[in-house]
């Protein structure tokens, strides 16, 4: 059974906290859960598009099996493409989902790096064909890279 009070709370700078814990529903799913394991993630909404359709940033705050899907699904935000926890659409041939950036501190190194990834050209079809607009200030790998890599890279 869904975790009480689990939903999240947006905050004044537009960042829905969603703290809901995930725990294992079967052998490929997971799902919120009281016995689940803490997990939060911070869910932005970049803009939205007339059928409901909306381009979000996550930040996964804690490292769960599928928490970033889990976390949207939960709050009402399903990932389009996702056959697990979203909408599946005839509109899209893949999830939804992109690690545009990541940022970690190198294990051996200690330094802080980060790695951005444009998005591939079906996500930025998909984004225009639903009327999303794509920020450049949230995605700087567009602004900076003139040519979007295709879903085969």
């Amino acid at each position: 059974a869904p975790a009480a009070d689990t939903a999240g709370a947006l905050g004044d700078d537009g960042i829905l906290q969603v703290r809901a814990p995930i725990g294992r529903f079967s052998q490929s799913h997971q799902g919120v859960t009281e016995e689940g394991r803490t997990a939060t993630t911070d869910i932005r909404v970049l803009s939205s598009g007339a059928g409901g359709e909306c381009l979000l940033v996550a930040r996964p705050r804690t490292g769960r099996t599928h928490q970033i899907r889990v976390h949207a699904a939960h709050v009402g935000l399903p990932l389009l493409g996702d056959p697990h926890y979203g909408v599946l659409s005839d509109t899209v041939t893949r999830m939804m989902l992109h690690a545009w950036r990541i940022s970690f501190k190198h294990p051996t190194a200690g330094e802080a790096m980060t790695i951005d990834c444009p998005l591939p050209h079906s996500m930025v079809t998909t984004a225009e064909h639903f009327g999303l607009g794509l920020p450049s200030e949230f995605m700087p790998a567009l602004a900076t890279n003139s040519r979007l890599p295709s879903d085969e890279e």
